[in-house]
């Protein structure tokens, strides 16, 4: 970080709590709101996580109209088919139940409700159009403790024929209230807690170290990444230990309200053409490539990445060394948790000079990397994650 002035943003109201959920109701009364639509996934409707929050809208509450169509890596087309359902409905909010997909979605479906056009045309860095007024009131409820988007202003949003994965981003995205209840993800199945962890993890290490950090982001980061290191081994082994999910969740929004206003790095830059070229599922594609990207770093930030070292107990002086210690602390936690690394993913060396090219360009969150990366820098990044 240089000396230049800074700034924070969060236009999120965040309430973080066991049972929290239960509040709905209330939280539509302060917005004026009186015909919601509930925005989630078959996967939520068929463990009655959706019947939980209808019943918290209260027995006078008007029984709100259900898009439950959003699948992993929305589309365009399923965010036209959601916001012409908000209109259609009449619908003078949004609720949104479910995981990153699910939020991601609802808030694109939400702004597009009080836009024209197709939201691809709002992409980031290639906008043929520009939100000029906030979307539905948005109300988001996230189900996993992972990707933080309950409070960012961006969604994810994925183009079939160009076979790419597009930020669509403004403030006016954003959700006027998240309801983080740890409850919700009560049982989510090992392998999703560790791969929903471990997005949350890169998000704060990422956003520790971009050239955009600042003494406010820094202090979210690290709270973070000392609740995620020491909290995530329980919440894979017990999907039922609520303070481990308590931390969690609190983690996952921290870090949430943290890499927006610092940016991301390459760990996000190239996860976006894995998952639209190969499907990779985001979370595993961050697990398999974290220790890679921090590695690739610390030729430009050892100083940072040793002292999240010594967070975690290393005593040493020599930041090349510190670093080290904390990349392999990293991989050692994603072997432990029994994540894939990149090759089992799938990927593999004829895939890299695809991967590598798709990730560069303006928009790409390469651009905010501490480390300036090359296609050939991706290229070696990404042979080097195979290999671990």
């Amino acid at each position: 970080m240089s000396d230049a002035a800074w700034q924070f943003h969060t236009p999120t109201k965040l309430r973080v709590g066991l049972g929290i959920s239960a509040e709905l109701a209330d939280e539509l009364t302060l917005l004026g709101a009186r015909r919601p639509l509930l925005v989630t996934d078959r996967g939520i409707i068929a463990a009655g996580i959706a019947d939980d929050i209808i019943a918290a809208l209260g027995p006078g509450g008007t029984p709100p109209s259900i898009y439950d169509a959003v699948r992993s890596d929305p589309d365009a087309a399923t965010v036209a088919e959601g916001s012409q359902r908000l209109r259609t409905w009449r619908a003078d909010a949004v609720v949104a139940v479910g995981g990153g997909s699910v939020v991601d979605a609802a808030k694109a479906m939400a702004i597009m409700a009080r836009h024209d056009g197709d939201i691809l045309d709002y992409e980031h860095g290639q906008q043929r159009r520009r939100f000029d007024r906030p979307g539905l009131p948005l109300i988001t409820i996230p189900t996993t403790a992972g990707t933080g988007s309950e409070v960012t202003w961006w969604s994810v949003i994925t183009d079939p024929q160009r076979r790419r994965k597009c930020d669509i981003g403004s403030p006016l995205m954003a959700a006027r209230v998240a309801l983080v209840d740890p409850a919700l993800s009560r049982g989510l199945p090992p392998q999703a807690t560790a791969a929903t962890g471990f997005d949350a993890l890169s998000h704060a290490l990422e956003a520790l170290v971009t050239r955009h950090h600042h003494p406010a982001t820094d202090a979210l980061c690290r709270q973070a990444i000392e609740m995620i290191m020491a909290h995530l081994p329980t919440a894979v082994a017990n999907g039922h230990d609520l303070e481990a999910r308590m931390a969690m969740a609190s983690a996952a929004s921290i870090a949430g309200l943290a890499f927006p206003n610092a940016g991301l790095g390459a760990v996000h830059g190239l996860t976006a053409p894995l998952g639209a070229r190969l499907g990779i599922a985001h979370g595993q594609a961050c697990a398999a490539l974290l220790p890679a990207v921090m590695r690739c770093n610390s030729t430009v930030v050892a100083d940072r990445y040793a002292a999240v070292a010594s967070w975690w107990g290393w005593q040493g002086i020599d930041p090349a060394a510190g670093a080290a210690v904390a990349v392999d602390r990293v991989l050692t936690l994603r072997r432990q948790l029994g994540l894939p690394s990149l090759r089992e993913l799938g990927c593999t060396a004829a895939d890299v000079p695809v991967i590598a090219a798709d990730a560069i360009g303006p928009c790409s969150n390469c651009v905010n990397n501490p480390r300036p990366l090359t296609v050939a820098d991706l290229d070696r990044l990404l042979h080097d994650a195979l290999d671990e």
